[in-house]
């Protein structure tokens, strides 16, 4: 059984600096079927209420992170703490702890819980010349090493 990523009512209510009984009666003037204060809206139907109700695409909160991030930064990158995510990560039918790896899928529902979009910081690749670099010598020959010896035995 597969969990949909959404936003919670009441979550959508804080940010948007509403009561969640304001929340419910807008949603429904806007013709959004609510099952009640707890419920779970799609990530769509948030961002079309958050555009009418003044918090449109220029104001999209983006959580930029490395590739490789862990589910603590991208929590720090949301401004969340960390057991808060993994707690919502349960929430979202996925167990993860604080120090695993994100895959982007998990990472972009997680953000989209909390009203994010996410965006992968591009890490610039080291180039061979910058490698070969650190091996050579001031004059530009590479620089001499010493051998690696290793001595294997049996101790008694």
């Amino acid at each position: 059984m597969t969990a949909i990523a959404g936003i919670r009512l009441t979550d959508l209510a804080k940010e948007l600096k509403m009561t969640t009984p304001e929340m419910v009666t807008t949603l429904k003037d806007l013709g959004v079927a609510v099952a009640g204060v707890a419920a779970l809206l799609d990530p769509d139907t948030a961002n079309t209420v958050r555009g009418l109700l003044g918090k449109g695409a220029s104001m999209e909160k983006i959580a930029e992170i490395a590739a490789d991030a862990t589910l603590k930064d991208l929590a720090e990158a949301m401004g969340v703490q960390a057991n808060a995510a993994a707690k919502k990560m349960m929430d979202l039918g996925e167990l993860v702890g604080p120090h695993q790896r994100l895959s982007r899928p998990l990472a972009e529902r997680l953000a989209a819980a909390y009203g994010y979009t996410v965006r992968i910081k591009a890490e610039p690749k080291p180039t061979v010349s910058a490698i070969l670099a650190k091996h050579k010598a001031p004059g530009g020959a590479l620089a001499p090493r010493p051998p690696i010896v290793t001595i294997m035995g049996h101790v008694d």
